[in-house]
């Protein structure tokens, strides 16, 4: 593994920022860490940097220790690239000397400098820029430069802090495949920290989902999506329905997830996946993302609810419907057609859509 966290923990005082946090990320593995305010994401980010130590725990990079209690390497000795927030140009420099930069300061020999900022002025699409200043780059340009600067002398671990927080939404939105181009051609080995799920999703191989300095889940973007362990992560990780509901029964399945039945409300029956270890008896939440409630005409059929429409938003790419299902709760769904309030609809489920959380 490229990089270890074991058992980390930081307090200030009565605080505690991290609890135990333990990762382990591969080389060339792009990794988010993502949660909402206060969750840790900038303290764990601060120890890696060597900014803050820990107050128990270790972190390795590439089988060396860089810090635990009582030692901690320097920061540039750690071999760590850092992409900032607001990306912390040189205003005095060009593009080509501030890419240059940390390899003159590791003394490269002149040739291997401006060899490897032609590499990467190419990667990251700027090389007719490279005599420009900052103030005379858009901000996406200014963010590659930052990258590229970064990624200058092959660092072990890039951190990102946060890099799209100053850019426009649709700007954000061309630079998330940009941004994991730019790491997965240059096989970089990196830590993304982020508030913002759909970025966390759209540029990371495994998402770390952090609260109150714990780690509450690890695994692929789809997985934290699909297959939540908790009723926190599957609403931090997007809009869904719930409703109470008691396993009735379980059955083998391939995957880390069981076949079930489980009822709802007391009454209705469907079918949903089930962690491994749940079995009959088990109260919780069965949780359905409202892109999986399909709208369809209002009929007694399987797997399908009647409902009446209270309330359409058009959203762009789809209305989003507010509905009442007879004798249950209202639910959300997504259409991409126009719907009136107060029509009556059929709202179809797939038994492979809904996951039961246990509670």
């Amino acid at each position: 593994m490229s990089l270890e966290i074991l058992n980390l923990s930081v307090r200030y005082g009565a605080v505690t920022a991290l609890s135990g946090v333990s990762l382990a990320v591969g080389s060339g593995e792009i990794v988010a860490v993502l949660g909402p305010s206060g969750s840790g994401k900038t303290t764990l980010l601060q120890v890696l940097a060597g900014i803050q130590n820990p107050s128990r725990g270790e972190v390795r990079l590439e089988g060396r220790t860089l810090a635990r209690p009582g030692l901690s390497v320097a920061p540039e000795r750690r071999g760590i690239g850092m992409v900032f927030q607001d990306f912390a140009l040189w205003p005095h420099m060009t593009v080509v000397d501030t890419i240059r930069f940390p390899l003159e300061t590791l003394r490269t020999p002149r040739r291997e400098q401006f060899q490897r900022v032609s590499e990467l002025l190419a990667l990251v699409h700027l090389g007719s820029l490279g005599d420009r200043y900052p103030h005379e780059l858009s901000g996406g340009q200014r963010q590659r430069v930052a990258i590229a600067r970064a990624l200058a002398t092959r660092p072990a671990l890039i951190l990102l802090d946060e890099p799209m927080s100053s850019l426009d939404a649709r700007l954000r939105e061309t630079m998330r495949a940009d941004l994991a181009r730019i790491l997965r051609q240059e096989r970089a080995t990196a830590l993304y920290v982020t508030h913002d799920r759909l970025e966390a999703m759209a540029v990371a191989d495994r998402v770390l989902l952090l609260r109150s300095g714990q780690l509450i889940q690890a695994g692929t973007p789809s997985e934290l999506y699909e297959q939540p362990s908790d009723c926190f992560t599957a609403e931090f990780m997007g809009p869904a329905n719930w409703f109470e509901a008691e396993v009735v029964n379980v059955n083998a399945s391939p995957g880390a997830f069981l076949t079930g039945t489980v009822s709802i409300q007391g009454t209705t029956l469907l079918k949903a996946r089930v962690p491994v270890g749940v079995g009959p008896g088990t109260r919780g939440a069965a949780l359905i993302r409202p892109e999986h409630l399909h709208v369809v005409k209002a009929c007694p059929k399987p797997e399908t609810w009647q409902a009446h429409v209270t309330q359409a938003t058009y959203l762009g790419a789809h209305w989003q419907l507010q509905a009442a299902i007879a004798n249950g709760p209202s639910v959300t769904a997504y259409h991409p057609a126009a719907v009136t309030v107060g029509e009556e609809i059929g709202l179809r489920y797939e038994s492979n859509t809904v996951w039961f959380i246990p509670i």
